[in-house]
């Protein structure tokens, strides 16, 4: 699945879009990618773009 990531880096609002599994996986690897450098990282947001299978599959639908 697709997630947008918002975090802040040395002060300074970016975003990016990740492919994972779930939002935590998807901001590890935002995370990672700033380790080793001495800029701090702030997560602000994690917003899933797909929507996940699981809701289209198995629920039937809701009759009146």
């Amino acid at each position: 699945m697709r997630y947008e990531v918002r975090f802040q880096v040395q002060g300074e609002d970016r975003h990016t879009i990740v492919e994972a599994v779930d939002a935590a996986t998807a901001v590890e690897r935002v995370q990672n990618d700033h380790l080793g450098s001495n800029e701090a990282f702030e997560l602000i947001q994690v917003q899933l773009l797909d929507e996940p299978d699981e809701l289209h599959r198995g629920t039937p639908p809701i009759e009146a």
